[in-house]
């Protein structure tokens, strides 16, 4: 009877014993790594560390100082400022909207209301100030860059020429197509595109899939290429010479001071970019002024485009 119930008791099920093959090479996998795999930690490393470093480079810079406010404040003043342009008021709708915008709401149809309540104030450099910087924001928005239009037409104001350079004129066609950080995702995207696809082919055997790969490879550096030196070309060309817009009617002057030669009439919405700063005085370069390339004007009539890009003082082009 006990030799029956030796013989007959069942083994647990899927129970198996581990044989010293598999067991060998099961050990192996969990305990150290491989010279393939180790060459890939080895190459990999690089690359996150370039990752990294582009990543550190090309973010946006921070953003100025806003004031605090809670959203409900800021909801309060879009639609106080919605209700003065109703009622005509268009300089308390201007402002309500400055102080919505300067609390953080920067988006594109809030610059629109307010470039439009400046426009309606008889403010066209205000208004040009306020369109340009929603066109930093979404450069394809139709609306924003026909109120721009309007604000020149209104001051009189002389469109920009055409910047001289390869590296300006490639800043200032990729400004009208993407934001910078639009530039940032397609940069980052493909340098990863770049990344697996020519990993890929490192392991592949088949020739088709390896030509595929870096094929594939090839397209995300091109897209590198493409975004790295437009965000390059802006930072260069933003660092030099800051674009800015005159805000009101003023007279440029030859040196810096109020006493100082005879000037030009410059009209506000006019586009210059700044080249040096003395105290209170910038020199600014004005094409298509008539007047001259380049001349003197006091700060309380500029505004950069890009808010806190003023020169350093005693900085020259």
């Amino acid at each position: 009877m006990s030799v029956s119930a030796q013989r007959h008791v069942p083994r647990p099920r899927g129970s198996r014993e581990l044989r010293g093959p598999r067991g060998l090479r099961g050990s192996r996998r969990s305990g150290g790594v491989g010279p393939a795999r180790g060459r890939m930690l080895a190459h990999s490393l690089p690359l996150a560390l370039l990752t990294s470093l582009l990543v550190a480079l090309l973010a946006p810079l921070p953003a100025a100082a806003q004031e605090e406010l809670p959203p409900s404040a800021i909801g309060g003043l879009v639609s106080a400022g919605q209700q003065s342009y109703q009622q005509g008021d268009y300089g308390a709708a201007a402002d309500a909207w400055r102080r919505a915008v300067a609390a953080g709401a920067e988006t594109p149809a809030l610059y629109e209301n307010l470039g439009s309540a400046y426009l309606a104030a008889g403010e066209p450099g205000r208004a040009a100030l306020a369109f340009h910087r929603g066109l930093e924001r979404a450069p394809r928005d139709r609306s924003l860059r026909a109120g721009l239009a309007r604000a020149r037409a209104e001051a009189a104001a002389p469109a920009p020429t055409a910047p001289d350079t390869v590296g300006a004129r490639w800043a200032a066609v990729s400004r009208r197509f993407a934001t910078a950080d639009e530039l940032l995702f397609v940069l980052l995207t493909g340098w990863s595109l770049a990344l697996l696809a020519g990993y890929g082919a490192w392991r592949t055997q088949a020739r088709r899939h390896r030509s595929l790969a870096l094929s594939a490879a090839l397209c995300g550096l091109g897209f590198v290429a493409l975004a790295g030196s437009a965000l390059l070309a802006r930072d260069a060309t933003e660092s030099r010479a800051p674009r800015a817009i005159v805000l009101a009617p003023a007279e440029v002057r030859p040196g810096p001071g109020v006493a100082v030669g005879e000037g030009f009439a410059v009209a506000p919405a006019s586009e210059a970019r700044l080249l040096e700063r003395q105290g209170r005085w910038l020199r600014v370069a004005l094409p298509g002024t008539g007047g001259g390339d380049s001349g003197w004007l006091p700060r309380e009539v500029l505004a950069p485009i890009v808010e806190g890009r003023w020169p350093p003082d005693g900085a020259a082009d």
